[in-house]
Order: structure tokens, then sequence, then C-alpha cells
């Protein structure tokens, strides 16, 4: 099982908490915490955090990132949002533009991290082979997922870190705003379930090799 530090949400931060998880794995030797990507990614309390500059950060780093997800970069970066909007169903778009605090700024900081050299974008479904073949390689995962199907009452869209798969279950550090979901463990068959009720699923291997 691999041994990541655990870091809970902040509110709607469970991305910038699952980024904050992965640098401090794979750049141990520096004093990663929270409040220096919150800072880098300037965050708003409450609003969607995207990886476009904490992504272009750990690059400069050295860690390179492989991004599986359905959002057509090379159409936002020819038509911005509207490259945005026929990428995602109608409301995944709205939730975005209300929930994200500038979506241009976001999706321009995105493209500049897609064209980095150690950025691979895998633009498609995401199938349980894929993330199954990414956590066998060196480095670390981050997977979205419908926590509802885990916990009734959670909402969808969730990002969780993946500490192991066994043939039986899966287990992942949940950062949730209660601060206690670290090294949770579900069902294999109810993950799987959770993946394919989001359908839009975003996968993000990160590694300091490529």
């Amino acid at each position: 099982m691999k041994r990541v530090p655990y870091e809970p949400n902040r509110g709607s931060s469970c991305a910038l908490s699952c980024y904050t998880m992965a640098a401090r794995y794979l750049l141990s030797d520096q004093n990663i915490t929270f409040e220096k990507l919150a800072k880098i990614t300037g965050y708003h309390k409450g609003y969607v955090v995207w990886g476009g500059t904490v992504w272009a950060w750990m690059m400069e780093q050295g860690i390179f990132i492989t991004d599986h997800d359905i959002i057509d970069y090379e159409d936002i970066a020819q038509s911005g949002l509207s490259g945005l909007e026929e990428s995602v169903s109608a409301k995944d778009f709205e939730y975005y533009k209300k929930n994200t605090f500038n979506l241009e700024k976001s999706m321009k900081e995105m493209v500049s991290a897609y064209q980095h050299p150690n950025f691979k974008y895998i633009k498609g479904a995401v199938s349980w082979e894929d993330i199954e073949q990414n956590f066998a390689k060196p480095g670390i995962c981050d997977v979205t997922l419908d926590m509802d199907i885990i916990d009734k009452g959670r909402s969808g869209g969730h990002r969780v870190i993946l500490l192991d798969i066994t043939d039986t279950e899966v287990v992942f550090h949940d950062p949730n705003k209660a601060g206690n979901g670290a090294h949770r463990r579900a069902p294999k068959h109810l993950f799987q379930q959770a993946l394919v009720n989001l359908g839009d699923v975003e996968l993000c291997h990160y590694s300091l090799s490529s």
C-alpha cells in the first residue's frame, strides 16, 4: 500500500487536497502544504479548483503528469469557453460556470499546463483497465467518482487518492470535510460502480519519471 500523507477537504477543495497529497508523496523533501498550493492556484474557498497552475508548478519541480479526461482542451485553446461547453454535459457546464471563481482564466491556465513538455493528455472515457494500469506504475493516481454510491447523501464528482487495489477492495484517501477519510476501504465492485455512475471520470497519474 502506498504511504501518502492525508489532507482533508477545506470546502470544495477535494481536487486541491489531492494535488497536495500527490505533491507531498513525490516531493517528500520539500515542505509542501495545502496553503502553499492554495496560494499558487489562487484558491477561493467554496469554489472549484482546476489543476492548471498547480500542475504547472508540480511539473517545474520535475513531476510528469498524465491526465485522462473527456474535456477537449485543444478546442478550448481555439474557442475558449465554447470549447468547454461542447466537451461536457449542459449540467456540468452550468456547474463549472456557477462554481468556478473565474472560469475563463482557469481554462487558459489549463491549456497552458497541457502544453508543458512534462504533460501527456489522453482524451476519452476512462476504463477500469486504465485505472489498474496507471496505478501499477511508479507514482501516484487520483480519480473522480460518484461518492453517493459509497456514502449515500454525498455529492458526486469527488476526487480521491488511490492507495491500494486488491482482488476484493480499493483503499483510498477520501479528502472529506470531516477530516476522517484517510485509508478508506470500499468493496471493489462498489468503487467500480461509483466510477460508472459518474460517467465523466477523470484519472490523473503523477510520477517522477516519464
